[in-house]
């Protein structure tokens, strides 16, 4: 059984949806994308971060932006795992930056 007290109230989760709304009001879409690009060349986790995800869930256009480089990095991984001359991940990672920002 649990200990309703351990539980946070609705007065705390309205803050905490408070401060995500916040959190995402504080980034703007150019904001997002530059943090996307630098998590996908170093630590691809950190795309679940809070503040991306409440920027995410206020932005579609953000979704389907993130959604799209996910698309084009697992695509390029799978075709330089067919290749004989396989691209290395991090080469393949600065191909989908500079196609991004050209």
């Amino acid at each position: 059984m649990t200990d309703s007290s351990s539980l946070p109230s609705e007065k705390q989760k309205t803050r905490s949806e408070e401060q995500q709304t916040e959190a995402a009001e504080d980034m703007d879409c150019q904001e997002f994308v530059q943090i996307v690009h630098d998590l996908l060349r170093t630590e691809p986790e950190g795309l679940r971060s809070p503040r991306l995800l409440a920027h995410m869930r206020d932005c579609p256009p953000c979704v389907v932006y993130l959604q799209q480089l996910e698309d084009i990095q697992r695509l390029l991984q799978e075709l330089s795992a067919a290749e004989d001359n396989a691209i290395p991940p991090e080469r393949a990672q600065a191909l989908i930056s500079d196609a991004l920002k050209g």
